[in-house]
């Protein structure tokens, strides 16, 4: 299943973009479903290309309260392997399972852009979020396969559900934690 969103920042694309290889941690406050976002490894490449690996974790209030009991927390994390290439102002990546057992449950990869915006190039960005996802609901414990191939299509269109809002929350979290980088800090009155 193809997904594709397309948003904007009102700060310029190399900002936006070194921000996400340099400092994405910084902008967890202001991601809603993001409770962590852990470095776990950074390689420098030809071409001032980077490779980054992080590790994600989603706030359980994300899940249906129903579910949170029954739901280990490794449900909710991720691991997030990103090759960044800033002179083409895009991420390549791959997104996989931390959850022991289901590491093979899905696929789930795409392209991003951080490009400057067609209408302000140098105060604004574009962000473009484009992935495919395909679950292998064959692998699912316990599920007969006929019986999984018929709900492969519900629970892609249940995953994207969960992951889209992640990606899309991000345009929204970077214009948050730019805004409150510009904002004067208050001294406190004598």
């Amino acid at each position: 299943m193809h997904f594709e969103e397309v948003d904007s920042v009102s700060h310029a694309a190399g900002l936006v973009l070194e921000t996400m290889i340099e400092r994405m941690e910084a902008i967890v406050p202001f991601l809603p479903n993001v409770e962590s976002i852990e470095t776990l490894e950074v390689k420098s490449l030809k071409n001032g290309r980077t490779r980054i690996l992080r590790r994600w974790q989603g706030k359980a209030d994300s899940m249906p309260a129903a579910l949170r009991p029954f739901l280990p927390r490794d449900i909710l994390a991720w691991l997030d392997t990103a090759l960044w290439v800033p002179a083409e102002y895009r991420v390549e990546w791959t997104q996989s399972t931390c959850m022991e057992g289901v590491a093979q449950l899905y696929a789930c990869s795409g392209v991003n852009y951080f490009e400057p915006h067609p209408d302000d190039p140098q105060r604004r960005t574009r962000i473009r979020i484009t992935g495919d996802l395909r679950v292998h609901a064959e692998r699912l414990p316990g599920i007969p396969g006929f019986l999984a191939q018929r709900l492969a299509p519900q629970v892609e269109r249940f995953i994207v559900g969960l992951i889209t809002p992640n990606l899309t929350d991000l345009a929204k979290g970077l214009q948050r934690y730019f805004d409150a980088q510009r904002k004067p800090s208050r001294r406190a009155k004598p």
